[in-house]
């Protein structure tokens, strides 16, 4: 809200490299481009529904992602900027799909990710060929893994969790200028998923700040949620979509 968002202009590069063409205004050679938009998912949906595209005739589906990481079970999915852009979609009258990846390493190989894409796409065709009335919005998590190919697909129901433990973000001192002591992002996601030692790595390298920092004081957030919350109740589910994925199945509620 308030916020003026500006579009910019993608022409893709070569496959896996990084030699794309970015421009602030449209191409206009008639060949394949891409429209960034700066705003959240849900903007990009209502600027491409009713802007962008609306000299190209009507559109049959909202498809958002897919984005990197999965979207199970309902602490996840209802913070979702993916699931949101398919919902803004559904809320607009279309038929509306959101896309994750559920991804165990950062490490991605090309050949998995294309097998991922190819099943995605066969999914999505059958979905939309057999979309029933009373559906507004599917959301598919597909498991990135050698033989996905061949996983079998399930539709299950959304494992109704909670967050158990509190904030799913820990109080930080600020640098003495004032900034954000910043931990590379990537490496930061890899140890608070895999590890859950992303607090005492802090506390190590800043003091232990449990109760010393002063209400009055400027405070900053890092993101540090206790993924063991998840972990228990999936592994515990038996069934759902949480669980569904961990045996290495693609599901779609």
């Amino acid at each position: 809200m308030g916020q003026t968002l500006t579009p910019t202009y993608f022409r893709p590069g070569t496959l896996l490299k990084d030699d794309g063409v970015v421009s602030s205004e449209p191409f206009d050679d008639g060949k394949e481009e891409w429209i960034l938009v700066d705003g959240t998912p849900a903007s990009c949906v209502q600027i491409g529904l009713y802007h962008e595209f609306k000299d190209r005739g009507p559109v049959d589906l909202v498809l958002s992602g897919p984005n990197f990481g999965r979207n199970t079970t309902a602490v996840f999915a209802l913070s979702s900027g993916t699931i949101g852009g398919a919902l803004e979609g559904a809320v607009c009258g279309k038929k509306a799909i959101a896309l994750s990846y559920a991804f165990n390493s950062r490490e991605h190989d090309a050949e998995i990710l294309a097998a991922a894409a190819k099943l995605s796409i066969r999914l999505v065709e059958k979905l939309v060929a057999e979309w029933p009335e009373d559906v507004h919005l599917y959301s598919i998590n597909v498991p990135v893994r050698k033989g996905v190919e061949d996983a079998k697909i399930v539709y299950t129901e959304m494992l109704q969790n909670t967050w158990k433990h509190g904030s799913s973000f820990e109080e930080i001192p600020a640098g003495e200028d004032g900034s954000p002591l910043e931990l590379d992002p990537a490496t930061h996601e890899k140890e608070t998923r895999e590890q859950q030692n992303i607090s005492s790595s802090m506390r190590e390298a800043n003091g232990d700040i449990g109760g010393q920092v002063s209400s009055w004081k400027k405070k900053q957030y890092k993101w540090a949620p206790n993924f063991a919350d998840v972990r228990e109740a999936v592994r515990n589910a038996g069934s759902g979509d949480g669980w569904t994925v961990l045996q290495g199945m693609v599901r779609y509620v």
